[in-house]
């Protein structure tokens, strides 16, 4: 029998209006859920009404169907009841069915009660084992059952006795729909931690789909470039590649042009492409007129662009026992000075000049009581400008594209107006590939710039 089945039968037996219609559902329902429900009837005393239907002189109540199925009721009333049976088979399965419970608790040890206990404990527990076996806590109902049916089971049973131990049954009710207030939280954060879990996959094929688009890009790059060099083997005409060292990668030379495909946003793209390092950032504004030609010069930084933090000082000797007083100064005010040093170098107190400032700087020598004052050649001054937050962010960025890579750290810095340190960059790059010609070509370019940035205007 399907569940769809048995509620429709204990519907049509809780709403049977005539003897007939509750034999014939009686009839058809499984005996333990007849049992269920004719103990409900009787508690609240509708189920000889139901039963006897307008038979009114049959005087027979659900507590004296109690007392008959107990072995307690009269002789009178037994045969009344007997009697009933032969004309009402629904009655005789009523019976039978309560029967069938008796003999059930008392395979238990629980004696049968009165119709007065019997309401307030026996018939009262199995309603409330039903509805607790359709919540999910069979085992917690039967072991309540089993405390309230002994209720009253002593005849001696005092009345403060038997509240204390209604109040003992209440309490283990208590406790065990605690345990189950609790498995029911502990089911909820374990579906939190199981959503949590599948957010995590989710983001994860998110990234795997992305490495595998840049892995499809870096194979069409690579299968670019191989055709470049089978096409550059099989031609005619003496043509000579050679593999080139950029950081930690290979790219490839082309009768003196590279060949390489990167990225756009690689910041030695644009570099291989047209073989020199453009500058970004001008530095004209940091030109000016020398004061004077001095006997020694200053090396760096010198119409550049530079972080912060990365500031060093650099001149030219002036004779062996010379001290130095290096002097920095912005919008004709002092803001650092070092004191007198011996070395040919020096980093500000701190390390860290103020971002996003234009900067000139002169170094004085002392010797045996003469003194004298740098130049930079007699062409600009020593003016520099340091790198505001925002410039130096963008940099780290740019920095953190190039990988490593050598032409691109120069282009980064190109870009920002960092000349001197793109130069450097550049010489390590030439320095690494010796026989490079697009190396050396690329290092010639970049340095003839330089140089003409170094030099005044007419």
């Amino acid at each position: 029998m399907t569940d769809r089945e048995r509620n429709e039968l204990v519907r049509r037996l809780e709403q049977a209006k005539t003897p007939d219609e509750f034999a014939s559902a009686l009839s058809e329902v499984e005996p333990e859920v007849a049992r269920t429900v004719v103990s409900e009837l009787a508690r609240e005393g509708r189920l000889m009404p139901r039963l006897l239907g307008d038979q009114a002189d049959v005087q027979i109540t659900d507590e004296d169907l109690v007392e008959y199925v107990a072995g307690r009721a009269n002789p009178m009333m037994c045969e009344v009841i007997e009697d009933a049976m032969d004309w009402q088979p629904g009655l005789r399965e009523v019976v039978a069915s309560l029967r069938s419970e008796y003999a059930h608790m008392s395979a238990y040890g629980v004696e049968p009660v009165g119709p007065t206990e019997r309401k307030r404990g026996g018939i009262f527990s199995l309603s409330w084992l039903r509805l607790s076996v359709e919540a999910g806590v069979a085992m917690a109902a039967a072991a309540l059952l089993f405390a309230l049916l002994r209720v009253g089971s002593s005849p001696g049973e005092s009345g403060a006795d038997l509240l204390a131990r209604l109040e003992a049954a209440e309490t283990k009710n208590g406790e065990l729909a605690q345990g189950l207030k609790d498995s029911a939280d502990r089911m909820n954060e374990i579906r939190r931690e199981l959503d949590a879990t599948q957010g995590r996959a989710g983001q994860a094929e998110s990234e795997l789909e992305a490495a595998r688009q840049s892995l499809e890009e870096e194979k069409s790059r690579s299968d670019s470039l191989a055709k470049r060099l089978a096409g550059a083997g099989n031609s005619s005409g003496g043509t000579r590649t050679r593999s080139v060292r950029d950081g930690d990668r290979v790219i490839y030379e082309i009768d003196g042009g590279f060949a390489e495909s990167l990225p756009s946003n690689d910041p030695a793209a644009d570099a291989l492409k047209k073989g020199r390092i453009e500058a970004g950032r001008s530095n004209e504004d940091l030109k000016q007129a020398a004061r004077d030609d001095a006997p020694f010069d200053l090396i760096s930084p010198i119409v550049t662009s530079v972080r912060a933090e990365d500031v060093v000082f650099r001149w030219q000797p002036f004779a062996k026992s010379a001290t130095y007083v290096v002097t920095v100064y912005a919008n004709g005010r002092i803001i650092e000075e070092s004191g007198p040093i011996t070395g040919t170098s020096w980093r500000p107190d701190g390390g860290t000049l103020p971002q996003g400032e234009v900067f000139t700087w002169s170094v004085r020598a002392f010797v045996e009581g003469r003194s004298a004052e740098s130049s930079h050649c007699g062409k600009v001054a020593a003016t520099f400008r340091t790198l505001s937050p925002q410039e130096e962010s963008a940099l780290r960025s740019r920095l953190d594209e190039a990988h490593g890579s050598l032409l691109g750290k120069a282009s980064a810095f190109a870009e920002f107006g960092m000349t001197e340190a793109a130069l450097e960059a550049l010489r390590e790059f030439a320095r690494l590939n010796p026989r490079s010609e697009a190396a050396a070509a690329m290092l010639r370019d970049f340095e003839a710039r330089r140089k003409k940035e170094l030099e005044l205007q007419p």
